[in-house]
Parts: structure tokens; C-alpha cells; sequence
């Protein structure tokens, strides 16, 4: 039995066509986040850096592509771009998204299901494994630099009352065969 075969302008429309949704399906989507607490977007990824503009709580930001530690570069929506903690950064809320501007993605869209789609956030914030520990030198620069953030005890009471926080009781930790709570009982 003869299959009819389509002519070649069809068969090249149909292999543009479907580059284009699956360009769509693979386009990078710019990740819409929203800012945790007021803090400031910076210029470098350091404490310490110049600030670009101080950032608002529940301001939507976009990931701009470039992550060093536990710094992220972002983009507020008036175009400055800079640096923020992940601490200070979470999924935007249901029904905000980002605009990645891609042409391929609008397209890839109009083929996908229209359901919602759950956000995830994840850090990829990790602790310290045996060889990191092995291989850690002295920094004595961020030492300098954390001694620069020292506050008096006084200090400490006074932003405590400022910030509305009050004194809990805890419970000691219970303590380890070697008797000192802060050590590992291995």
C-alpha cells in the first residue's frame, strides 16, 4: 500500500513549527521571587558593598543568572540589577510571573496544558562535609569584617525593644556523654 507523501514546502513548515514549541518547552524561565524582609539589593555580593537601592518586603524581583554563595544577582522590576542574600528571598506568591521576554516561550505556551503550576524553591544552600572541613583555611578578613558587626549588649537590648522582641526562657541542652552539651557524643 502507498503512503501519500507531503510536499517539501509542508514538511519544512511543519519541522520550523515544531523547533519553535520546543524551543518554547526548553526556554529558560526567569524565576520571579519575592523579597522576604526589607533589606538592600547590593552592589557586590559582600555585606559590606555599596548599596544599589534599598529593597521593600513583598517586593517581586527575577533572578538575573548569576549566584556566588549564598548571594543571588537579581532584577527589580525599574531595571537596576545587584546582589541579595537567599535568606532574604523566597518563591513569588501564586499568580506572579516573571516575563523571560522570549518570543519561543510564548509560542511553547500556547501548546501547554493551562493548569497551574505548584512554585518550588529551593536554595541549594548545603553544610560543611568532612573534606570541606579538612581542607578550611583561617580567613582572617571575614574575621575583621564580623568584628566590624559587633554590637554591646546594650546595643543588643536596645534594637531587641525597637524591634518589639522580648526574653523566652530555653532549656539548657541535655548533656552529652562527655558532659558538655555543645560536643558531639560519637
Amino acid at each position: 500500500m502507498h503512503q501519500p507523501t507531503l510536499p517539501l514546502r509542508t514538511k519544512w513548515a511543519l519541522c520550523l513549527f515544531s523547533l519553535v514549541a520546543c524551543a518554547g518547552a526548553q526556554a529558560q524561565t526567569v524565576q520571579a521571587m519575592t523579597v522576604k524582609r526589607d533589606t538592600d539589593l547590593k552592589k557586590a555580593p559582600e555585606p559590606t558593598a555599596e548599596v544599589v537601592m534599598p529593597m521593600q518586603t513583598n517586593h517581586v524581583v527575577t533572578h538575573a543568572g548569576e549566584r556566588q554563595g549564598a548571594w543571588m544577582r537579581v532584577k527589580a522590576d525599574n531595571g537596576k540589577q545587584g546582589w541579595m542574600k537567599l535568606f532574604d528571598l523566597s518563591a513569588a506568591p501564586a499568580g506572579v510571573a516573571a516575563d523571560s521576554g522570549s518570543t519561543a516561550k510564548g509560542i511553547g505556551g500556547l501548546f501547554a496544558a493551562s493548569r497551574p503550576k505548584a512554585a518550588t524553591s529551593t536554595l541549594g544552600i548545603r553544610g560543611l562535609d568532612a573534606d570541606d572541613l579538612a581542607q578550611a583555611q583561617p580567613n582572617p578578613g571575614a574575621v575583621t569584617q564580623g568584628e566590624k558587626l559587633r554590637v554591646s549588649e546594650n546595643q543588643a537590648r536596645q534594637f531587641a525593644q525597637r524591634s518589639g522582641l522580648s526574653p523566652k526562657p530555653v532549656e539548657d541542652l541535655p548533656p552529652t556523654r562527655s558532659g558538655n552539651p555543645t560536643q558531639n557524643a560519637n
